[in-house]
């Protein structure tokens, strides 16, 4: 990142790639089963995927004083290219299925413009923003030759109003309009086995959800602590959820829009730092979805009602580098189809800045302690399946990041 100072103005410009790469092999054990007169003749005996991501990123930023207008406004810019590329050979217990390898490309390019105007008159601060985007996609499969485009414009406002309530606390509301595009497995069309009867894919037309969210919050500040506390609803439109379907012999898992997803809820936080050495975080969040949708053969619920917590724990050593702990806890929670037990893991981290906060490196460690198995349950009228899943969650990184100028 570079900036540009020239008074009060300042420009800040952003560049980041960063590529990954995935490789899963799937083998089927049947030697002790007589399949030939079985829907598994139909099926395969491997799947084999390799998975690549590319995310381009840049970021241009001009903070300004608004003409003659009190006040100061954001002008911004940021445009993302991304490719994913996923190749796929399956093989098939019967010859005659048997199929080349395919593979799954698309590029998504999103260009955004945005303005961002705040103000304070006296003890009342007020921002209000607008972000323009331009957003298309082109996906091609080559078994089938198959063609998927998609390409549209929207404009997302916002408003955020904040008010001092004497010198330690603060209460302020927000109203923003929002998008949620759906995830590459979302919309990969390849068939994923997770055993030879069911079957997961993605669906290449899913549709992105959009929100409208309003929020309000109350803030306190004390010179070793904090408190949060905050209210909320959303109305969240072509909410993107996971359905199944029977085809065949075999359970299809793949993802739909539906109508609606009308979400309250609340959160709470608390942070204190009992020594010069030692912060601790704790925050909670409990919230409600009632789901609605024309077609009510799909819901076969229409609410959720869960909660989450976090802890955090950040220890500063003499040496300058700071020890950081966190726990997550998530409670039962449900979809339209499909159910999940709660679920805990904790993550770990110790980083360290250079005194002139241009240097900063850290290690981190994902789910020390393994504990994230997931349990699914899938429901319809006809069916429930019920998917226990061992994923690699435990992960280490390292992150080096250096600033050239501010």
């Amino acid at each position: 990142m570079k900036s540009f100072r020239e008074n009060s103005r300042k420009l800040s410009v952003f560049f980041s790639h960063s590529t990954e790469e995935e490789d899963n092999l799937t083998r089927f054990n049947t030697e002790d089963v007589a399949i030939a007169e079985t829907p598994l003749t139909l099926s395969i005996s491997r799947d084999d995927e390799q998975q690549r991501e590319r995310v381009n990123l840049l970021r241009a930023q001009f903070d300004t004083p608004f003409g003659s207008l009190p006040g100061k406004a954001l002008l911004g810019m940021q445009s993302t290219w991304v490719n994913y590329t996923t190749l796929q050979q399956l093989a098939y217990y019967r010859e005659a299925l048997q199929t080349g390898a395919n593979a799954f490309t698309i590029d998504q390019t999103i260009h955004a413009l945005y303005l961002l105007y705040e103000k304070e008159a006296g003890e009342l601060k007020w921002k209000i923003g607008v972000r323009a985007e331009s957003y298309q996609h082109d996906g091609v499969q080559r078994l089938g030759d198959s063609l998927i485009e998609d390409r549209y414009l929207n404009v997302f406002p916002s408003v955020q109003l904040s008010q001092s309530l004497g010198e330690v606390s603060t209460l302020s509301g927000s109203y923003s309009y929002r998008i949620d595009r759906p995830i590459f497995r979302q919309i990969n069309p390849y068939l994923s086995f997770d055993d030879p009867l069911n079957v997961r894919t993605g669906n290449p037309f899913l549709q992105p959800q959009f929100a409208h969210r309003v929020e309000l919050s109350y803030q306190a500040q004390f010179p070793n602590d904090k408190v949060a506390v905050s209210v909320f609803g959303h109305q969240i439109n072509n909410t993107i959820q996971r359905i199944a379907a029977e085809q065949g012999d075999r359970v299809l898992l793949t993802y739909t829009n539906i109508g609606t997803n009308r979400r309250v809820g609340a959160t709470l936080f608390y942070g204190t730092s009992p020594t010069a050495w030692l912060q601790l975080n704790q925050s909670a969040a409990v919230y409600h979805d009632a789901f609605r949708d024309p077609r009510e053969a799909l819901l076969r619920f229409s609410s959720n009602t869960t909660y989450n917590a976090r802890l955090e724990q950040v220890v500063s050593l003499k040496s300058g580098w700071k020890l950081q702990l966190q726990e997550y806890y998530y409670a039962p929670a449900r979809g339209i189809q499909e159910t999940k037990p709660h679920r805990f893991y904790a993550n770990l981290a110790i980083r360290k800045t250079s005194k002139d906060k241009r240097l900063s490196v850290s290690l981190q460690a994902t789910d020390v302690f393994g504990t994230q198995n997931i349990i699914e349950t899938t429901i319809t009228p006809d069916l429930e399946l019920r998917r226990e899943l061992v994923y690699q969650f435990q992960r280490v990184g390292v992150n080096v990041s250096y600033k050239l100028m501010e």
